[in-house]
């Protein structure tokens, strides 16, 4: 559903309601298959009581109050929520909830609309005299419990504090034994408060004029490439006899990589290394107990749904990673099916930096890392007849709960959110400033590449720093400055601005300068003013270029985008972010809207309409404003403009109050209403 610039009740109860669904699972939807009624309807019906019933919790209505309106309005509300279920084609349905998998039962929509309405409405009345005992129990127990609560607190006498002599009071009262004292109330545990700050995190934010050499860990990229050339698989686990402080060490597991690629391919598993048939991929890990828990652009992550998978306890006994991955505790990273095969340097690199993060703290702890290899001619040599190894990893990971996306997602609970709280955005603080003190650059660091470990309904005050960094493929994830030095802070700049700037398009007017921007903007300027002179990442780091419409991405491993050289991470880094400032926000809008208008006569009229709520809503209010800021900015001739720091540009972007970019930038585009089918892709994109 298309964020709102304000949210009124209503918005509130239609984002609980969808939470409700997001997390319900198709059941029967054939007719009378509850009684009377539609199984799956009635499901729905209920949680948008439910949804009502939370929304007016969560503003602090009291339960008494709730009572009343469920009483009020109760019918009504699960009369809605059937009907959304029945009626996909109505305009105020959120397009969320439009997923045909969600109805199973093709032959109801061979009703006639205002048929499948009537059948809501005596649904409504049917689960009321019937059915509503149990949600009307509930809250009677809530009301009942808060009632009670009340009096109890009205009845109680405060102590009399009026002074009387001691000669009166031992005249007007008879000599008594006196009364044992009252029991003390044992002291309440001390509120969670959140962690320090890590000590050089602090001193750079506070102190930013004084320079402090970074002490990064030594690689292991050699022991890792060993262990290729040894066909070994390996694992960053927690470790009782490990030396570091937090307790995890790297270690070579006894079983080959090829015996564990031998089994999978025994038990028709091909899919864990992205070989096998494309089209039986998912089936067969679905049919072994498994499902998609998410999907990026070259992996999927997949997680136990049963606590007995026999073929995954055969193949990966070791170390009781099959039993963790059971009890819920691990994810599976599999390849795609058309995911590239790896080069030996490409590989090692790979899995490398996934370790390596591990060892260090700031990525996922990696149960078991292994690979599938495979022959291929080597199209690079002169010689005949040659071949080079390939490969492709996968792995058993520590098990996140969100991504930092999802966290300041405008849709999640308020409970899930982390838009308000300023001990989550620490937490990505200190992820970023360990990534950066290990002397890495994340070149693709958006916010969907970054994860916690804290659980789903977010705490007050987190208690401990559980954000960890993930995708960190070479191309993207480079460590330009493996020894000690002062150059770690430029980097601490640019992975801070790169995150930043995602942060705000992504909270749009949600974003508050006093949480996501005053703590560090000292710092950052410092930073930025230090640059000169400097031949860092953010030194030599422009925007500049021409803006082209569709430009093909360039294979970022060759070329000069190939190394481990600030010059090499300055061309990947541009590139990366033409990409996803400039074109993707237009690709997404020729997705959503262009590709249905243009279709005309042909576009479902429904569809059209929800098309346009979105462009109204979303892309000419929250992603246009930022899109046309940056294509502003860009520099595409030195001759005539010097070009200016891409740290710069991202530094104003951020002081830029958020309605004065919408002022600016937003009412550029014409609303849909002035659109006509015959407009072109550049003019509706507002190229």
């Amino acid at each position: 559903m298309a964020p709102k610039r304000t949210r009124n009740a209503d918005d509130e109860v239609m984002t609980y309601f969808i939470d409700l669904i997001n997390k319900w699972t198709p059941k029967n939807a054939a007719m009378r298959s509850f009684h009377e009624l539609v199984l799956d309807a009635h499901e729905w019906g209920e949680a948008r009581v439910r949804a009502d019933l939370l929304a007016m919790q969560l503003q602090g209505v009291s339960a008494v109050q709730r009572r009343h309106r469920l009483r009020a309005g109760g019918q009504s509300w699960y009369t809605a929520g059937y009907r959304m279920y029945l009626v996909p084609e109505s305009t105020d349905l959120p397009d969320a909830l439009m997923d045909d998998c969600l109805r199973t039962n093709s032959k109801l929509n061979e009703q006639a609309e205002s048929a499948r309405r009537n059948l809501a409405v005596s649904a409504g009345k049917l689960w009321w005299d019937k059915y509503a005992s149990t949600i009307c129990n509930e809250a009677s127990v809530q009301a009942d419990t808060e009632t009670c609560r009340n009096t109890a607190t009205t009845t109680v006498t405060a102590p009399s504090h009026a002074y009387t002599s001691p000669a009166t009071a031992l005249a007007s009262s008879p000599v008594t034994r006196p009364r044992p004292p009252a029991p003390t109330q044992p002291p309440a545990p001390p509120r969670p408060c959140c962690p320090i700050l890590p000590k050089e995190l602090r001193h750079v934010l506070e102190h930013p004029t004084e320079k402090r050499a970074s002490k990064p860990r030594e690689g292991i990229e050699a022991t890792v490439a060993a262990a290729f050339d040894a066909q070994r698989m390996m694992r960053v686990w927690d470790d009782p006899n490990a030396s570091t402080k937090n307790g995890i060490a790297f270690k070579l597991l006894q079983q080959h990589a090829y015996v564990t690629q031998a089994q999978l391919n025994a038990q028709a598993l091909q899919v864990v290394y992205g070989r096998g048939r494309k089209e039986l991929g998912d089936t067969a890990l679905q049919n072994i107990g498994l499902r998609k828990f998410a999907s990026g652009g070259y992996n999927s992550i997949w997680v136990a749904t049963r606590r007995e998978v026999p073929c995954i306890n055969k193949i990966f006994p070791e170390c009781g990673i099959a039993d963790l991955f059971l009890e819920g505790k691990l994810a599976l990273r599999v390849p795609h099916w058309g995911a590239p095969w790896l080069s030996f340097d490409e590989a090692v690199g790979e899995a490398t930096n996934m370790l390596f993060t591990a060892l260090c703290g700031f990525g996922p702890k990696v149960a078991l890392l292994s690979y599938a290899r495979k022959v291929f001619k080597d199209e690079t040599s002169k010689e005949e007849g040659m071949v080079v190894v390939k490969y492709k990893l996968f792995a058993f990971l520590e098990l996140a709960t969100e991504s930092v996306e999802k966290r300041y997602a405008p849709e999640v609970l308020p409970s899930v959110s982390a838009t308000a709280s300023g001990s989550y955005y620490q937490a990505l603080l200190v992820c970023i400033y360990r990534v950066s003190w290990q002397g890495f650059v994340h070149l693709d660091g958006t916010l969907r590449n970054f994860v916690d470990f804290y659980p789903r309904n977010l705490p007050g005050i987190v208690t401990d720093w559980r954000v960890n960094v993930i995708d960190v493929e070479p191309k993207a994830f480079r460590r330009l400055c493996p020894e000690g030095s002062t150059e770690w802070r430029d980097l601490f700049l640019m992975n801070l601005l790169i995150v930043l700037c995602f942060l705000k398009i992504r909270l749009g007017s949600r974003w508050n300068p006093e949480i996501h921007w005053m703590r560090v903007r000292s710092a950052v300027q410092h930073l930025i003013t230090d640059l000169r002179g400097r031949h860092t990442l953010p030194a030599i780091a422009y925007w500049e270029g021409n803006f082209v419409l569709d430009e093909t991405f360039p294979n970022m491993l060759v070329g000069k985008y190939a190394g481990k050289t600030h010059e090499a991470a300055m061309h990947v880094l541009t590139r990366q972010m033409h990409f996803y400032l400039l074109q993707q926000p237009m690709d997404q809008c020729t997705s959503l809207y262009t590709t249905v208008l243009h279709s005309g006569a042909l576009a479902n009229a429904d569809a059209l309409v929800r098309a346009k709520r979105w462009y109204d809503n979303v892309y000419r209010t929250d992603m246009y404003p930022p899109q046309r800021y940056f294509r502003d900015k860009l520099v595409s001739d030195r001759r005539r403009t010097e070009p200016r720091l891409f740290a710069v540009v991202l530094f104003e972007f951020l002081e830029m109050p958020y309605g004065e970019l919408v002022v600016c930038y937003g009412n550029r585009l014409p609303p849909s209403a002035q659109h006509r089918a015959n407009d072109t892709r550049e003019m509706l994109l507002g190229v």
